[in-house]
């Protein structure tokens, strides 16, 4: 017995959902422009881990860079070279500006967090849709393989199971939001 085709469209959509982390109901609500609650609670509550582990990350280089210069200051026999008292500003100074840098990486990622979760909370699902472009960038040099979308000037990282369910050239449309792919469907 054959399928219907609304059937068809209706498997298809589930088999893209379980690969793409949406369910249909999800659809439905980005049809009519707004987020499924499970979405938004996705979309707010990620990405903080990688702020608080950059940050106390350079709260310790920081401090062992100090507390390095601090102990070989106190451990060299008196007077100390003007080498040695070089090498220890650069220990001490290496470790600040490495710290430095590493709390301002963790103050932005504090910022995009912060933006990805105002997005969530106060933006519709955008729109994007026309021909589907299905990018393979090949992980070399212990890099991993990406797979990737661009569809309606947007772009976006998708498993390889969901690449390959995909039709390069074909019509689809995808409900986003803040870089992050909430649901596709086939036009």
């Amino acid at each position: 017995m054959m399928s219907s085709p609304a059937g068809s469209r209706q498997a298809y959509l589930r088999d893209l959902g379980a690969a793409h982390g949406f369910t249909l109901e999800e659809l439905e609500m980005n049809r009519q422009g707004r987020l499924h609650p499970a979405q938004a609670k996705r979309g707010k509550s990620s990405g903080i881990g990688c702020g608080v582990f950059l940050l106390l990350l350079g709260l310790l280089v920081a401090a062992g860079g100090v507390g390095g210069a601090l102990y070989l200051h106190d451990d060299y026999s008196k007077p100390i070279s003007d080498t040695d008292m070089n090498g220890l500003y650069a220990l001490g100074g290496g470790g600040v500006v490495l710290g430095g840098l590493l709390g301002i990486g963790a103050l932005l990622t504090f910022l995009k967090v912060s933006a990805r979760r105002k997005a969530y909370a106060q933006s519709p699902a955008l729109v994007a849709q026309g021909p589907l472009q299905k990018v393979h960038i090949d992980g070399r040099g212990g890099m991993p393989s990406q797979w990737r979308y661009a569809i309606g000037g947007v772009s976006f990282v998708v498993s390889q199971k969901a690449w390959e369910l995909t039709t390069h050239g074909a019509h689809y449309r995808v409900y986003h939001l803040a870089g992050d792919l909430l649901s596709i469907e086939p036009l």
